[in-house]
């Protein structure tokens, strides 16, 4: 009947593009085409499926972007006189830090101290790191491309980022920023005081998502690190219970950052689904 399904998942790709010019600078949009519609080139598509994310600092502009986002697809379902299905995924909120609990955390690393690592340990890292497909340039931490004194630091203990395991603390940062990326932590962190740590499991600047990464799952090096942050973890809880106060600190700091009230990203008739299900 010449209404193609692909044209529009395309149509509604192109549409997008023209947006990004005018999304803010923090915001991100990504896709994948799923479903095609099928492998023959001369009969025309019934069907199409596109997978699209949309994040930003917010829940509210987030959600703002979506509709945007969503709006597209109903124009380019218009465009080829076919009809549109939206199907929610998943969503979640941005991360609330709590500064108390953070440095709580911090104080119980830095007496505990970083694991250190034997020569096969560090032959395993440097044998994945070998297989990078592209050599990273910055040095590891957050903190390291927003402090000159804190990079300082970072480059004369890493070699200039040579080390193939950091077997150090970063020293102590406390930010605001927003930093790009997904988790429900966030969703718990507007319903109670929530700070998070980071142990090493895998060689320095790994990729995210990639096989080097799976590939330390079950090496001595991840389970290193495990009990290095459980360790935290279990002095940062000791230390709340025998000290009331710090509790009730990084109650009031939570309390403030979470005036505004949460505001849930999930539709309230989402039904649970699984990514690359046909509609």
């Amino acid at each position: 009947m010449g209404r193609s399904a692909l044209d529009a998942v395309e149509l509604m790709n192109i549409g997008v593009q023209f947006l990004r010019e005018h999304m803010p600078v923090s915001a991100r949009v990504h896709y994948a085409i799923t479903d095609a519609g099928g492998n023959s080139a001369n009969v025309v598509q019934p069907r199409s499926q596109v997978l699209y994310m949309v994040r930003d600092i917010k829940v509210s502009e987030t959600l703002a972007l979506q509709a945007r986002v969503d709006r597209i697809a109903e124009a380019a379902a218009m465009m080829t006189d076919t009809e549109l299905t939206v199907r929610f995924i998943d969503g979640t909120a941005n991360t609330v830090p709590n500064f108390t609990l953070e440095k709580l955390l911090y104080d119980n690393f830095e007496h505990i101290g970083a694991p250190r690592y034997d020569e096969q340990e560090t032959a395993f890292a440097k044998s994945l790191i070998g297989a990078y497909e592209s050599k990273p340039t910055e040095l590891p931490g957050f903190a390291s491309r927003e402090d000159a004194q804190i990079a300082a630091y970072v480059r004369e203990r890493t070699g200039n980022a040579s080390i193939p395991l950091n077997d150090f603390l970063m020293p102590y940062y406390a930010s605001e920023k927003f930093s790009f990326g997904s988790t429900d932590v966030g969703d718990v962190s507007w319903q109670t005081p929530t700070a998070q740590i980071t142990a090493v499991t895998y060689p320095s600047r790994s990729p995210g998502h990639s096989w080097q990464n799976v590939s330390s799952g079950m090496s001595t090096i991840a389970h290193k690190g495990l009990l290095c942050a459980a360790k935290v973890l279990a002095g940062a809880a000791m230390d709340l219970y025998e000290n009331p106060g710090l509790l009730q600190a990084a109650r009031a700091e939570f309390e403030g950052k979470t005036a505004e009230g949460y505001q849930c990203p999930i539709p309230p008739d989402a039904a649970p689904t699984t990514v690359g299900d046909s509609m």
